[in-house]
């Protein structure tokens, strides 16, 4: 998506949620198929700084986590591995709200909920369970009749 169009829905007092649809950039909590709700947006003469929040999708952003991270000394030692997730490392605070750098102009590997209708459905029933698992329901509850003995496989 263009970076303006964010900055625009954000200026026009809405908190969009996004879904991450590939890289972004080193460094960010955020990785594909993450979801995170914008909270705010400034510009100052080179960028823009995004607030990004990831606390209400806690439950489909937990499995997604890379565990790329290097960790500390004692971490190490406690997770018995040099490597981690982002909260494991020490990365992003337990509020899980992050803020991220973004160029003026250009495109950023996010798509807005609202124009994905499966996703928007998932964020409008208010589902606790990961994206990928009320998905799995969604489609079982869904299947045309002729398909039902493709969906007892």
């Amino acid at each position: 998506m263009k970076i303006k169009t964010l900055v625009d829905l954000v200026k026009a007092g809405r908190k969009p949620v996004v879904k991450f649809t590939g890289y972004v950039m080193d460094e960010i909590f955020g990785e594909d198929g993450m979801l995170a709700e914008i909270t705010s947006i400034s510009k100052d003469e080179h960028c823009y700084k995004a607030t990004f929040e990831y606390g209400k999708f806690k439950s489909n952003n937990d499995p997604l986590m890379a565990h790329d991270w290097f960790l500390s000394d004692a971490k190490k030692a406690q997770l018995g591995r040099s490597q981690g997730t982002a909260i494991e490392a020490g990365n992003i605070k337990d509020d899980l709200v992050e803020e991220i750098y973004l160029e003026l102009e250009g495109d950023i590997n996010l798509e807005l909920a609202e124009d994905n209708p499966i996703l928007n459905e998932y964020l409008k029933s208010g589902s606790q369970e990961a994206y990928v698992v009320w998905l799995e329901k969604f489609i079982q509850a869904n299947v045309p009749e002729c398909m039902k003995p493709w969906s007892q496989l």
